[in-house]
């Protein structure tokens, strides 16, 4: 299995708190986040070294929360172009 994003070598969102890439989002369609708080958080991702990494996980394992600088919108429309779904993990801790 590929590196997990929380496990990557100082990650940006680590040195910021993840709080702001989990609340839920204008692309989930509840209250929340504001358009303030996600455009900050991308261009958070923008900055970081594993942004294209964290994102290809989020394509693959999760539906919530920015990663890589991508929406649960944006990681939708790259799964349907790719004709595959999510598949969640469980972690153990």
């Amino acid at each position: 299995m590929a590196q997990m994003p929380w496990e990557f070598n100082e990650p940006l969102c680590a040195e910021i708190g993840t709080e702001l890439f989990f609340q839920e989002d204008r692309d989930d369609k509840k209250p929340g986040m504001s358009e303030i708080d996600y455009n900050a958080s991308k261009r958070i991702c923008n900055l970081c070294v594993h942004k294209a990494d964290c994102a290809e996980w989020g394509i693959k394992h999760e539906v919530h929360g920015v990663w890589g600088g991508l929406s649960p919108q944006d990681r939708e429309k790259i799964r349907r172009s790719r004709s595959t779904t999510v598949n969640t993990i469980t972690v153990q801790i």
